[in-house]
């Protein structure tokens, strides 16, 4: 076991003096009670008539400008109403939720009863109420307080509105305000776990601001709730901005949320005492961030599609939000967006609108304005490209309902401009690869600027033909009983190699691995006439062993043959290396040589075929199983969905894997001078091995 003290050091070293201040910081405000000072709990206030009148017509005479209005929602309803024609509308979730029924994770619908119990866990039955102050809310181990926060989220608001612009049911109207109502009654300010973050303040912060405005003519507005929802945005208002500095000290999308929440209520409700210092806190922030945790290649700090994803809803909110105010944000927070958005889009599969299951995902979706599955990511990077005053990324279709709710109908008419197929490269990030047609390869290679979030180095996902033949088993939890304690981030279940059973990084918290590993991309080169190209790369996560182990990785575009990876392992003793791929459940045979296995899938069957350079080794598939981490796969939180794994074994000092992605009935041959693969047409191409030593590099021939 790694010493937990040396591990603390290195925690301290790489993430800053800036971080280790803020935990001291935040431990002190706990232990002394200024938290619980600066932000006190206390009842709601009791609206009189008068009072509320007052209030509302305050709020209408002196407001921002918002995205759309009352007025808008007769002559947007037949536009609205056209997304439905090929894809569900918003109705049966509208439904679902005037009846109590609530939707976690955009996948798991449960019943909260009616009025909803806020504190129910409906995975276990238990209730978790708490009378104290946040800043005393614990985790608990093997609880994820996340089940908690995802109905207090107010997520299920976006499909009321949706519903209720369309057809003018008062229902959902009623609904909102009912539910709003029970949440307020049971969640007094400060008081609680739903108060406990900062970010899911934020988050509803824009859903309720999406309810004032979405509702605000509907019978069921009355002046008294209209009077107590103002009243709770400006409670969540003190609340973000009385501890915003501990979200920044992490560096990632907590940050970027409570931001948004400042420049929001300060914008959309400059009448109250601290709007002026909110929204100036917020613009300063939002632009700050901008540079410095989205790249210049468009990458994320968070190494994460999904929280990509959540940064560029916040920013198109905050970027319409701040023209329609006449103080556009600055133009290089306008240009690291827009790269950003371009970014994703090349990594979307144009298929299914889904990029790889790429690092952290707990199931969030801060916009969910359009009838698309959380899986696609279309419209996200579309409303981003056209808030920063990009173009079209994808043609028009229904994903575009979330541009015309944050943009307006008046919501630019630029050309589509699609990222040209290719090879990929966003560097700084580590994103490498190509798209070609249904086939495409990402190579994550990352260059840490901010904390790892998987051990991932070298992870390699393939789509073949539109199967995504190697993917990432994704999160699952960030807090469950054993397996499943975060534990998908391990190096063993993605797709790369893990040497003598440990990660490429050692993880001293649920969200920490140290030391930061060294992971460079050593050369990129194509063989025209044969219909190659590569890629190279390494890193030096198992240095820390012992006996220090190299990882290098060639990744090869074989034309239309074949995806292969070259894995070399480069110790002086003996080691256990592990290569693993992630598969799709599909119905499995071996193949007709060892190590090769054929997947069938409607169109015709697929294979991967693994080896070693001399023959060594051993492996086979494991379908998941209870209690086992292995052979599972996670696009949705909370949800396992059963995968192939696929686990090829040796103990060497060298060694060289192989793997073939291809169509099935390729024959593939480890000879002295190179790989041989063959295909049924034979077609053969011959790629020679990777070099013997660490210093080979990419000018080694190839085909």
């Amino acid at each position: 076991m790694p010493n937990r003290l040396a591990l603390a050091f290195h925690a301290s070293r790489v993430l800053g003096l800036g971080w280790v201040r803020s935990r001291i910081q935040n431990a002190v405000e706990l232990r002394l009670g200024l938290l619980e000072r600066r932000l006190p709990r206390h009842p709601w206030r009791t609206w009189t008539a008068a009072e509320a009148l007052s209030a509302t017509e305050a709020w209408r005479h002196n407001r921002g400008t918002f995205f759309f209005a009352h007025p808008d929602r007769v002559s947007w309803a037949d536009r609205l109403q056209a997304f439905d024609l090929t894809e569900r509308g918003p109705y049966d979730e509208a439904e679902a939720v005037a009846a109590g029924r609530f939707r976690y994770f955009s996948c798991h619908e449960h019943s909260l009863g009616v009025p909803p119990d806020w504190f129910l866990d409906p995975w276990t039955g238990r209730r978790r109420p708490s009378e104290d102050h946040w800043a005393h809310v614990e985790d608990v181990a093997g609880q994820d307080i996340k089940i908690l926060w995802e109905p207090s989220r107010f997520s299920w608001v976006y499909p009321l509105v949706r519903a209720h612009w369309r057809t003018g049911d008062p229902r959902y109207a009623e609904a909102f305000w009912r539910w709003l109502e029970s949440w307020r009654l049971a969640n007094p300010p400060n008081t609680g776990p739903n108060w406990r973050c900062g970010q899911e303040t934020s988050f509803r912060v824009l859903a309720w601001v999406v309810g004032l405005w979405g509702f605000e003519s509907a019978p069921a507005t009355s002046n008294e709730r209209a009077a107590a929802l103002l009243e709770m945005l400006e409670e969540s208002g003190r609340r973000i901005a009385g501890h915003i500095n501990y979200a920044l000290s992490q560096k990632n999308n907590h940050g970027v949320s409570e931001a948004v929440g400042l420049f929001t209520l300060g914008t959309l409700f400059p009448g109250w005492s601290q709007s002026a210092a909110w929204e100036a806190r917020g613009r300063a922030l939002l632009d700050q961030l901008a540079t410095e945790l989205v790249y210049e290649d468009g990458a994320f700090s968070q190494h994460s599609f999904n929280y990509q994803r959540v940064v560029l809803d916040e920013y198109s909110w905050a970027l319409s939000l701040a023209r329609l105010a006449g103080r556009p944000l600055a133009p290089l927070t306008r240009d690291r967006i827009a790269q950003s958005a371009r970014l994703l889009a090349a990594w979307i599969n144009p298929v299914d609108g889904a990029p790889p299951n790429h690092g952290p995902n707990d199931g969030a979706r801060v916009l969910p304005l359009d009838n698309r599955p959380f899986t696609d990511y279309r419209g996200s990077a579309q409303l981003a490209s056209l808030a920063a005053g990009g173009p079209r990324l994808f043609p028009e279709g229904p994903w575009d309902e979330s541009s015309l709710w944050i943009l307006g109908t008046e919501s630019p008419t630029v050309g589509f401009e699609p990222v040209p197929e290719g090879s990929l490269d966003a560097p700084i990030g580590g994103y490498h690869g190509w798209r070609r047609g249904d086939t495409s390869v990402f190579l994550h290679v990352p260059q840490f600027r901010h904390r790892p979030a998987h051990a991932d180095l070298l992870h390699c996902d393939v789509v073949w033909r539109g199967l995504r033949l190697s993917r990432d088993a994704g999160t699952f939890s960030y807090n469950a009983p054993a397996p499943w304690e975060n534990g998908l981030a391990s190096t063993r279940y993605h797709g790369t190699v893990e040497v003598d059973g440990v990660s490429q990084m050692d993880r001293v918290a649920r969200f920490i691995w140290v030391p930061w590993p060294q992971c460079r991309m050593t050369g990129r080169g194509s063989d025209p006439a044969n219909g190659c190209e590569w890629i190279d790369a390494t890193h030096d996560g198992y240095a820390r062993l012992p006996d220090p182990v190299t990882h290098q990785r060639r990744v090869v575009l074989v034309g239309s043959m074949a995806v292969v990876v070259f894995d070399r392992i480069l110790g002086r003793r003996p080691h256990l290396a592990r290569l693993h791929w992630l598969l799709p459940d599909l119905p499995a045979q071996s193949g007709p040589q060892p190590g090769q296995f054929e997947l069938q899938r409607e169109s015709g069957r697929v294979a991967v075929c693994v080896g070693t350079r001399d023959g060594g080794g051993h492996g086979g598939l494991h379908r998941g199983s209870p209690g086992d981490a292995r052979g599972w796969e996670s696009r949705y939180y909370l949800r396992l969905d059963p995968a192939l794994s696929l686990e090829w074994t040796t103990t060497a000092a060298v060694t060289t894997f192989w793997t073939v992605f291809s169509d099935a009935g390729l024959r593939v041959t480890a000879r002295p001078d190179g790989l041989v693969i063959q295909d049924v047409h034979g077609r053969k191409q011959t790629l020679s091995w990777p070099g013997e030593s660490a210093t080979s590099g990419p000018g080694d021939p190839l085909c």
